[in-house]
């Protein structure tokens, strides 16, 4: 007769691939080269596109995507003046880095400067993903769908496609949409197996 510790054992296996995958997903988010949609966006005048995310602020470059901007655990956003200054506002803290004096690709912003204020600026507001940004009279418009996002770029009237969600974070995107239905199913299907176990050792019992 099969015992019931035996089942259940066997119901938890049924649970294995679910946590390789979970693994497999913790590895990946851990290493900080996959990112899903960012909160803030801004523009150099050299064209590179800096990204906000949770993780920190990015700069996307020839070498593939940089971090130049520390973790916040509070609310922040970054914006980037005409003079090729990034502020990068923390609540009432902001921080101005001049980019002609770093190397993004690097992962390098030099600070120069840092000054609190009680109001939120105006300069920052304009500057939301709904709005997009505005650098020496190029618009930079940012979209997203439920699975990427992209940026597009308008100029004399003219506008094109200036950067696109990477296909790595398209795909990270769609593995953590999936991680919740698989975790019901895998769920469901280790207790599915279980009940059905202990049907067919009650029923060899009663036989």
């Amino acid at each position: 007769m099969v015992k019931s510790s035996d089942v259940r054992l066997a119901a938890l296996f049924k649970l294995i691939p679910f946590c390789v995958f979970s693994i497999f997903m913790l590895a990946f988010y851990s290493s900080g080269l996959i990112h899903r949609f960012p909160h803030a966006f801004s523009v150099d005048n050299q064209e590179r596109v800096y990204l906000m995310y949770a993780e920190g602020g990015y700069c996307a470059t020839e070498y593939g995507v940089i971090k130049v901007l520390p973790k916040f655990d509070e609310a922040n956003t970054i914006a980037i003046s005409d003079d090729n200054l990034l502020y990068y506002a923390q609540n009432d803290e902001i921080t101005v880095y001049d980019i002609d004096q770093s190397d993004p690709a690097m992962g390098n912003l030099k600070e120069i400067d840092r000054y609190t204020t009680a109001d939120k600026d105006a300069f920052f507001e304009n500057r939301r993903l709904r709005n997009g940004d505005e650098q020496n009279g190029v618009a930079y418009t940012y979209s997203q769908n439920m699975f990427s996002y992209q940026i597009t770029r308008t100029a004399d009237g003219e506008t094109s496609l200036f950067y696109r969600m990477p296909t790595l974070d398209v795909i990270w995107n769609l593995l953590v949409m999936l991680y919740t239905p698989l975790m019901i199913l895998s769920i469901l299907r280790a207790i599915l197996y279980h009940a059905r176990a202990l049907i067919a050792e009650q029923n060899k019992v009663v036989d």
